[in-house]
């Protein structure tokens, strides 16, 4: 299985799906396995895939307060063209953060966010199966991503950055919400427990 990155494209979060397109070429044809493999690979694309890293030497625990950075938006930031997705990314990062225990602050928080977004077009290639050869079937879908960036305030760069990325085949308006929502619930979770695993090796 190969996957091709064809393209990207402004975020849809919040706004209809374009058409969803489908292309197969070769049938699945008398074996199981080949079948398994593709559900599996299916399956793998609707989770959604959340990175982090951090700096070591800076102590993510000793962050309390949090606000937002100020920030001018071009391309590839595909929030610079959706200002839609930009202001419900950022009610679903203030919601997130709040519901971690983490106070706003208008001035000198300890903590700046930034974050940008954008939609990739990708198409998968799949074996079809073994009983004829170079059979295959190619999928073509938009994978979602956003980037956030946790700055610290007092010494002005960032100190851990969170990514999460999920497929976006076949959702429409409010499925696209949702994800927003679960993409921002898991970066901020994921945030807190590298604080906890950061603040455990110092001890």
């Amino acid at each position: 299985m190969l996957e091709e990155e064809t393209g990207d494209r402004s975020p849809r979060w919040g706004v209809p799906p374009s058409c969803h397109q489908r292309r197969k070429s070769g049938v699945i044809r008398g074996w199981l396995f080949p079948v398994a493999i593709v559900g599996l690979f299916q399956a793998a694309l609707c989770a959604q895939k959340i990175d982090s890293g951090y700096d070591e030497t800076f102590p993510l625990s000793e962050l309390k307060t949090f606000g937002f950075l100020a920030q001018e938006r071009s391309e590839p930031d595909g929030l610079a063209s959706n200002r839609q997705a930009e202001a419900l990314i950022r009610e679903n990062l203030v919601n997130q953060f709040l519901a971690a225990g983490f106070v706003p602050a208008e001035t000198e928080p300890d903590l700046l966010i930034a974050f940008y977004a954008k939609t990739t077009l990708k198409t998968s290639w799949t074996a079809a199966g073994y009983a004829r050869l170079g059979e295959f079937g190619s999928d073509h879908y938009e994978v979602g991503t956003l980037v956030v960036d946790v700055i610290s305030h007092r010494i002005k760069r960032a100190v851990w950055q969170g990514v999460a990325s999920k497929a976006l085949r076949g959702k429409d308006r409010e499925e696209r919400r949702e994800i927003v929502e679960d993409a921002c619930a898991k970066l901020v979770e994921r945030f807190r427990k590298d604080a906890e695993k950061q603040a455990k090796k110092k001890r």
